[in-house]
């Protein structure tokens, strides 16, 4: 009698650990799912700059400096302020870099960037900054350079 109680305790402790080596792996699943989603959302929001940026291609090609945006994090302001009327041309960066930094700021946990283009090339640079793993401190970037 006594030692199939035995039996039984030492099945209950191996299916025990069994199921705890499983939940340990749904963890790490869900954490690199995670970080798999915040990476997706950087380069969406790399191509949404990029987007918008050659939509106002002559502007860009006139005067590069109207898409600057120098290691902008997601809480900092913008030193220039957006105007009332975002469909004119000279207005249209002022509202595409304001809503671009709406946009890292919701997306992606402490999030920062810069833009950068340049006339004569044509070519434009985008890099986007954040951290991975809730706050753990990870820090990941992507750049994303084209020709508009």
């Amino acid at each position: 009698m006594g030692l199939s109680l035995i039996e039984m305790l030492i099945a209950l402790l191996v299916l025990s650990f069994g199921l705890l080596g499983v939940a340990g792996l749904i963890a790490n699943s869900l954490k690199s799912n995670q970080n798999a989603y915040l990476r997706s959302q950087a380069n969406f929001l790399a191509y949404e700059i990029i987007d918008r940026i050659r939509a106002n291609r002559a502007t860009v090609i006139a005067n590069p400096a109207t898409y600057a945006l120098n290691d902008v994090d997601s809480t900092s302001a913008l030193p220039v302020a957006v105007g009332g009327d975002c469909a004119t041309n000279e207005a249209m960066p002022s509202c595409d870099l304001k809503t671009w930094q709406a946009l890292l700021a919701r997306s992606l946990p402490n999030a920062g960037g810069a833009v950068e283009c340049d006339g004569g090339s044509g070519i434009c640079r985008v890099r986007i900054d954040w951290e991975e793993d809730r706050g753990a401190g990870k820090p990941v970037q992507i750049r994303l350079s084209t020709e508009i």
